[in-house]
């Protein structure tokens, strides 16, 4: 069984609107150590890891994966419109260490493949098959070309039963995935052709969020389940936010997370799916709207249906509410940088511009992680 956005597999598609950062120089793994959430120095060429990078006050100001073909080289994947600001702020803590950061998506094809690709050499097919969905490893093949899975336990993107219990582990269904980085003067990966959105698509149906632009600086990693998935290390040492970071992982309670969704139809100004972040969600409880969370990221296939799959932050005091019939729908644009939609000024009536948000069952537990 597979997510019902998925065709018949296996499939493969570019993967558009991300991009690659390089780390260079014999300071690279130390110098992201002391910035990042992830424990960089032991990082093996043989895996990849997500992590973050946070403002002081804790909130991310990227989503990056990992991964360190060379001693002296890491690479660090996520969204393109990211990565200007992120190299120019970033390169400014440098200072003597031997690093240098740059845009290097220019080096790289990136590729997505849903199922085992096809078309490869008998012992690479036979290497990457061996690889269970989840385990995050680094494949490299004698074109240059690195294989990262990137699968796991996916949705069924079926309606979630309320009210959501946030400690039971939902039903799943296996999905193996790969993203390929071929060098930008290799061949491409042989193409079992699908629609572009099958990366989007199946990194929700995941529960992988990702920062964009649009929600830079509005999330503390625990609210868009950063940590769940492995992308904190609460074991390393000092990095900027690690405070915040650390305070809401022991000391508090987690009181928003990101959930996925379903909507049909499209934003009253006519925004495509792709340009839903950062935009607020409203909880209609009668005749009254409150703001009560914000879309992380979404995305649609092409096609007459105009379903839109998504993962939203969510307060989980609205849980309540949805399960006594009130309803979720899609808000305003964003608010500006480091604000959440709830703490900047907003109108004194939300105004919903677009569909109904349906909530679907996640991809995994929602109770916190215990360190």
């Amino acid at each position: 069984m597979n997510p019902t956005f998925l065709p018949a597999l296996p499939a493969s598609c570019p993967v558009t609107g991300w991009g690659v950062i390089a780390a260079e120089g014999a300071d690279a793994r130390s110098f992201l150590h002391g910035q990042l959430s992830q424990d960089v120095s032991s990082l093996a060429a043989s895996a990849w890891r997500l992590a973050a990078w946070c403002s002081p006050q804790g909130r991310m100001l990227a989503s990056l994966w990992l991964l360190a073909p060379a001693p002296d080289q890491v690479l660090m994947l996520c969204p393109q419109d990211l990565i200007p600001v992120t190299v120019q702020k970033l390169s400014m803590y440098v200072l003597r260490a031997k690093c240098r950061l740059r845009d290097a998506s220019a080096d790289w094809q990136l590729h997505g493949h849903a199922g085992t690709p096809t078309g490869l050499p008998a012992d690479l097919a036979a290497e990457l098959a061996g690889y269970a969905p989840g385990s995050k490893a680094v494949a490299p093949d004698a074109t240059g070309r690195l294989w990262l899975e990137a699968g796991g336990a996916a949705s069924t993107l079926q309606p979630a039963a309320l009210p959501l219990d946030l400690d039971t582990t939902p039903a799943t269904v296996p999905l193996q995935r790969w993203l390929s980085l071929t060098p930008a003067r290799a061949a491409a990966p042989a193409h079992d052709p699908a629609d572009p959105a099958l990366w989007a698509l199946s990194s929700v149906a995941l529960g992988w969020p990702q920062i964009s632009l649009a929600t830079r600086g509005h999330f503390v990693p625990q609210m868009i389940n950063w940590e769940l998935l492995g992308g904190v290390n609460f074991r390393k040492g000092c990095y900027p936010g690690q405070e915040v970071v650390a305070r809401s992982q022991y000391r508090g309670t987690t009181k928003r997370r990101a959930l996925t969704f379903a909507a049909e139809g499209t934003a009253a100004d006519g925004a495509a799916a792709t340009e839903w972040a950062g935009r607020e969600v409203l909880l209609r409880t009668g005749d009254t709207l409150a703001a009560v969370g914000e879309i992380i990221q979404a995305a649609s296939m092409s096609g007459p249906s105009g379903a839109v799959f998504g993962l939203m932050e969510l307060q989980l005091s609205a849980l309540d509410a949805l399960a006594a019939g009130a309803t979720l729908h899609l808000g305003e644009p964003a608010k500006a940088e480091g604000e959440t939609p709830a703490q900047a000024a907003a109108p004194a009536t939300p105004t919903p511009t677009g569909p109904a948000l349906t909530l679907l069952q996640p991809a995994y537990a929602l109770a916190r992680a215990q360190d």
